[in-house]
């Protein structure tokens, strides 16, 4: 019997690093929220190398897209992955003795006012599809919306895009 595994592979801006990195990786964690609160993933790297101070320094703002891959999950000889879509490194932290860098990456933009400003405006003849492709537009994100789509007549915002939408 085959033990249940699970491994990850780590897309950073734009760039499939999984086999260049797989033997630094200590530890992953991946973190879902709800609603107002984002997701996040944390990386904990084995530093010795000099290639993590130099070369291969992560940088604030890049993009991490991170897929955690099972095996042999549910059964024997099954798998699966979970695509935790495109993040935002937002965090870059070292730790001596052992030497560890940990890199954190968010679901939602670091560098926006996306969940910090707030906005009062009124949203007139339009619908919930658009109002998210408007909001998305605002901070460059993709935008995909998978459901039956709303008309608005009136509704005003007085918050947050992020806690409004």
């Amino acid at each position: 019997m085959k033990p249940r595994s699970a491994g990850v592979k780590l897309v950073y801006n734009g760039t499939d690093i999984t086999a260049d990195i797989a033997a630094d990786i200590e530890s992953i964690s991946y973190e879902g929220n709800a609603a107002d609160d984002s997701d996040s993933v944390n990386v904990t790297i084995n530093a010795m190398a000099d290639k993590w101070l130099n070369d291969w320094m992560p940088e604030k703002g890049t993009s991490l897209d991170p897929t955690i891959l099972v095996y042999n999950w549910p059964e024997e000889g099954q798998g699966g992955e979970m695509n935790n879509g495109v993040m935002t490194v937002d965090d870059i932290s070292y730790s001596d003795a052992p030497c560890t860098m940990t890199m954190s990456a968010t679901s939602k933009p670091n560098d926006t006012s996306f969940s910090e400003e707030d906005r009062e405006y009124i949203w007139k003849n339009t619908s919930i599809k658009r109002i998210g492709a408007k909001i998305a537009a605002r901070y460059g994100l993709a935008f995909t919306y998978d459901a039956d789509d709303y008309d608005i007549e009136c509704d005003e915002q007085d918050g947050t895009d992020s806690s409004y939408y």
